[in-house]
């Protein structure tokens, strides 16, 4: 069963790796939180820290294999140079900070978590000797008061939701990768198709019990794709849609092997096929980006 901690440990990983230094230090609710470091009268901290805690979670137990999923609150703490980021009114008693320091403190920051969440993650956590596949979005961060707080001093804090989705021993679909004239497709939702042709009947020494025969059988992907610029899907698709002059063209399917083999066995099955568009459409709606429903099929030769 995955922890908290562990997943507390993903997000300061992928941050870290953005910042590309140690400049995260978020902990896990319950942990020992570092304390603020004093130097001469002013209160700095060695890292940007925070605390993530539990917002809501949900366990599917299914026929013995787990799946889960986290919602994860962080909250960030930004520590700010009370000598010039921070102007007190002691009048109305309103804290307000210089434009400069904005852009120079606050902002590099703010572009990590900004980064961190302009993108999707896949990951695996091993825990009691078994293997969990984890994937996970977050949320833009969302800033909060400037105030001063006790053992940090004047500071500004970051909040932002990462949502984990949780499988034992799962292949994430992020694992599939199909390339169109040696690109690679950026799906949204892909589908593996192999129809089949089969003779069935009574066959001899069936004992009257029909059977069935494979007598053919095709390979079919059928995938949701956004309409791009400069790429060639889309590119090819539209010629298609307006012309519908077939044309046979490369397409690389990979997909993870769930079983290895012993010895020193690959870890994906890759297949390479001449294929073209079949039955296609593109979809333009308001102000929405245009969608594609591309399917595609094995080739004889045009």
């Amino acid at each position: 069963m995955i922890d908290l901690t562990s997943l507390v440990n993903k997000i300061n990983e992928k941050l870290n790796a953005i910042a590309d230094k140690e400049l995260f230090k978020i902990y896990a609710d319950g942990e020992k939180y570092e304390s603020a470091i004093l130097d001469k009268n002013k209160i700095k901290n060695q890292y940007i820290q925070g605390i993530a805690s539990l917002y809501n979670s949900s366990i599917i137990p299914t026929n013995g294999i787990l799946i889960e999923t986290f919602n994860v609150q962080t909250e960030i703490i930004i520590p700010l140079d009370t000598d010039r980021a921070v102007i007190v009114d002691e009048d109305d008693n309103t804290i307000t900070m210089e434009e400069q320091t904005f852009n120079d403190v606050i902002s590099p920051i703010k572009g990590v978590l900004s980064e961190y969440a302009s993108n999707t993650y896949t990951d695996t956590i091993t825990s009691d000797e078994k293997t969990y596949v984890v994937s996970y979005t977050v949320t833009q961060p969302r800033a909060g008061q400037i105030t001063y707080r006790d053992g940090v001093g004047y500071s500004i804090p970051f909040s932002f939701y990462t949502n984990f989705a949780v499988i034992q021993n799962g292949i994430n679909s992020k694992d599939f990768v199909l390339k169109f004239e040696n690109e690679i497709v950026p799906f949204t939702q892909l589908n593996i198709i192999r129809s089949s042709v089969m003779d069935s009947g009574a066959f001899a020494q069936t004992g009257g019990i029909a059977k069935n025969y494979l007598s053919a059988n095709a390979l079919q992907i059928t995938l949701t794709v956004p309409a791009l610029t400069n790429t060639k899907i889309t590119n090819e698709h539209f010629k298609y849609l307006v012309s519908g002059t077939p044309k046979e063209y490369a397409v690389t399917l990979t997909i993870p092997k769930p079983i290895l083999d012993a010895g020193n066995d690959v870890s994906i099955i890759t297949g390479v096929y001449k294929m073209l568009f079949a039955d296609c459409n593109a979809s333009a709606k308001e102000l929405d980006n245009v969608g594609q429903s591309i399917t595609l099929v094995e080739s004889l030769g045009v």
